[in-house]
């Protein structure tokens, strides 16, 4: 397999003149802003969009957070394993979402040539380190402020002003550990032990029992989870916001959502209307996303300029449910709340907590993250006619795929239904220089029927031919032959990383989670 990446680079479909910058050259890579000490992310647009050079730029932006996002997940939550799911809570705000991200003190760069403006996002780490040291230095004393003045409401039995103050320490969690985050990745020597420490400030969790207390509300049923959800947040909010879109819960970090996420958002909307700062938007039937940014792109395109999401954890025989209201735009969380609610409650509307083949589904996503290859010589957009987050389809809905890569290169797409079948929608597809930068729609609809549960879209692009590998015809249709996931994935990218020089390898891929169920 080593021998095709001499005459990949070769063959480029474009070169670049000697005076071209290195960053352009050898993508998002620049000796002027080596690893070691700054971060980086790059991009680039068709000339043919108005906004070509601002297109370029957010693509930059999205994927440098994209980046810091990958980096809390291999860094932070996986090597916090050992304390469970507490690591995973702690950081779901940054690692539920690969775009959301706002990096303050990134500089951008941009460069013209031909049909494509190219773009490099970069910051120092010192600045970062910088930056984020005072804000979370900033933070902290802001929420011990809060936490002092809210005790000192509660011994006055001011309890709706305690209240209320203790409720808008949840954001500033959020931002408490975004900001967390982003040093731990800036210091490339830093060290995740004490990451979730408290730093004498009541935790997360200390806060919402006190709101809790203070509010005593009453969670007898799914709705009532939903009120008190609704109320907690529209108790943050000061002024009108305008629309809102809300979007299903994720089951913990899995990605996947459930029958119980799909009911409570309809519930949550319901809940959110009886108060008068916002009215709840409708998603968008269709939209084209300029840039990388797909979930920022149709929320606003849907009429919204904020989206509640969020994620629910299993904790013994109680659900906790985390949401947050987030400006799109910003990328900031203007809001949050906590609820925790019966798990027997779940069972009497006949509501199940997360897919049928949720275990197996689980063990996929997996295997198939093993060994992927992910590059800035290659950038690919992957979205759905529902976003490319939080996704779910029920009975009946038709799914359309869309694919831009950023320049020409052959696309294999592989779909994994919810009984394990895996099918090739496009094999060894090529999309020419013309369409770079462009949306390249798949020419098949998926009708949403049974088997229900998690399935899986994964799409590889590469700069050469891929390598044939084992399917089966049916009914006009390639299936992959391969049951086992790990094989299945090893043989749809058609190499593997390890045995190949990172800065040769040109090929990329994305996955993203889909949820069908029944009516």
């Amino acid at each position: 397999m080593r021998t095709i990446f001499l005459s990949t680079l070769l063959n480029l479909p474009f070169l670049f003149a000697a005076g071209d910058p290195d960053w352009v050259t050898t993508p998002g890579k620049s000796a002027k802003y080596p690893a070691e000490q700054f971060l980086t992310g790059y991009g680039t647009a068709s000339t043919h969009e108005k906004d070509a050079a601002q297109i370029a730029e957010a693509n930059a932006r999205a994927q440098l957070a994209s980046t810091i996002v990958v980096s809390v997940k291999s860094q932070v939550v996986d090597k916090l394993e050992e304390q469970g799911k507490q690591a995973s809570q702690y950081f779901s705000s940054v690692t539920q979402s690969s775009t959301s991200l706002q990096i303050s003190g990134v500089k951008t760069e941009t460069y013209t040539k031909g049909r494509n403006v190219h773009a490099l996002a970069y910051v120092s780490r010192a600045e970062l380190m910088r930056i984020y040291a005072q804000k979370r230095t900033d933070l902290v004393a802001q929420m011990k402020s809060l936490i002092e003045s809210a005790a000192q409401d509660e011994k006055s039995s001011h309890i709706e002003s305690a209240a209320a103050k203790y409720l808008s320490l949840l954001p500033l969690y959020e931002e408490l550990n975004e900001t967390t985050c982003i040093l731990i990745v800036a210091d490339s020597k830093s060290s995740v032990d004490g990451a979730m420490t408290a730093e004498g400030i009541l935790t997360k969790t200390e806060a919402a029992n006190k709101i809790d207390q203070l509010l005593a509300q009453t969670v007898a049923s799914v709705d009532d989870a939903a009120r008190a959800l609704a109320y907690q947040i529209s108790k943050q909010v000061k002024n009108p916001i305008g629309r809102v879109i809300v979007a299903p819960l994720t089951y913990q970090d899995s990605k996947m959502t459930s029958s119980f996420a799909r009911y409570f958002r309809q519930a949550v909307e319901t809940q959110m209307q009886k108060y008068a700062v916002w009215d709840i938007a409708q998603q968008a039937k269709t939209f084209v996303p300029k840039s990388s940014e797909i979930m920022k792109e149709l929320t606003l395109e849907s009429g919204a300029q904020h989206i509640v999401e969020g994620s629910y954890w299993e904790q013994g025989d109680k659900i906790k449910i985390i949401g947050r209201l987030r400006d799109v735009t910003g990328g900031k969380v203007v809001a949050g709340g906590e609820v925790l609610m019966e798990m027997k409650l779940l069972a009497e509307r006949n509501l199940s907590p997360k897919p049928e083949n949720y275990l197996a589904a689980l063990a996929d996503q997996r295997e198939f993250a093993k060994d992927e290859i992910v590059t800035a010589d290659i950038q690919l957009d992957v979205w759905t006619n529902k976003g490319n987050e939080n996704l779910v389809f029920t009975e009946g809905e038709i799914m359309k795929i869309y694919v831009r890569p950023n320049r020409s290169c052959h696309v294999r797409i592989l779909y994994t239904f919810a009984d394990g079948a895996r099918t090739l929608l496009f094999n060894d597809h090529f999309i020419d220089e013309g369409k770079a930068n462009q949306v390249v729609e798949i020419p098949a609809e998926f009708e949403c029927a049974p088997p229900f549960g998690a399935e899986m879209l994964m799409v590889c692009a590469r700069t050469t031919a891929f390598p044939e590998t084992k399917t089966y015809e049916r009914d006009g249709v390639l299936y992959l032959d391969e049951k086992d996931a790990g094989l299945a994935a090893a043989g749809v990218r058609g190499m593997k990383k390890k045995p190949v020089n990172e800065e040769t390898v040109q090929q990329t891929e994305k996955r993203l989670v889909i949820t069908t169920l029944a009516k």
